[in-house]
């Protein structure tokens, strides 16, 4: 009578089915996050997908799409004369990226981690002007290095929380985009 009442309590106790933080598998996650785009003084939100392997308690690889969202601003000036909007030009600028990326992971506790991501990314980017002349639009595919810290909370098995911040580098050779991420991750097996 006393072996199965401890079984039931060790059973129900919070934490007793958590997955040893040592053990590797994959795991899918999403993201909803601010991008501010340096230089800009603009930001928008940004949304995030993911997707990885970890290998051990100290290394993981994962692929992610992110769309950065999109700025826009004015520019521009009128005289009395003119009609409101004549002088002004409108800008818009939008930006997504795909990378691959390593983590490296550190440990603090059975639940608790940081990390550091380091990786490869293909930006894209449009930028668009419109005025009472007429608009034009340019699109272009940049390759760029991606990096960031954060931290992670595990969850009982299989759910994570994820609080990131990353930096995608010289996108166009002429801005960086800081993101600021919260998401979640579902671990298919260990942490």
């Amino acid at each position: 009578m006393f072996a199965p009442a401890v079984l039931l309590l060790l059973a129900l106790a919070p934490g007793a089915h958590a997955q040893d933080a040592g053990t590797g598998g994959a795991y899918v996650g999403a993201s909803v996050g601010n991008a501010d785009v340096e230089g800009y003084d603009r930001d928008d939100t940004a949304y995030s997908l993911r997707g990885g392997y970890r290998f051990n308690r100290y290394l993981a690889v994962e692929a992610s799409y992110a769309d950065l969202g999109e700025i826009a601003w004015s520019f521009g000036s009128c005289i009395e004369l003119c009609a409101p909007e004549s002088a002004v030009t409108h800008y818009s600028l939008a930006n997504d990226r795909w990378d691959v990326a390593m983590l490296g992971l550190l440990p603090l506790g059975r639940q608790f981690e940081l990390f550091a991501r380091l990786g490869y990314a293909r930006a894209g980017y449009d930028v668009g002007s419109s005025n009472m002349l007429g608009s034009a639009t340019y699109s272009r595919n940049d390759s760029t290095e991606t990096y960031g810290v954060g931290a992670r909370f595990h969850f009982d098995a299989p759910w994570t929380l994820r609080l990131e911040w990353e930096r995608l580098r010289d996108v166009g050779d002429a801005y960086d985009i800081d993101t600021l991420w919260l998401g979640a991750e579902y671990r298919f097996q260990g942490r």
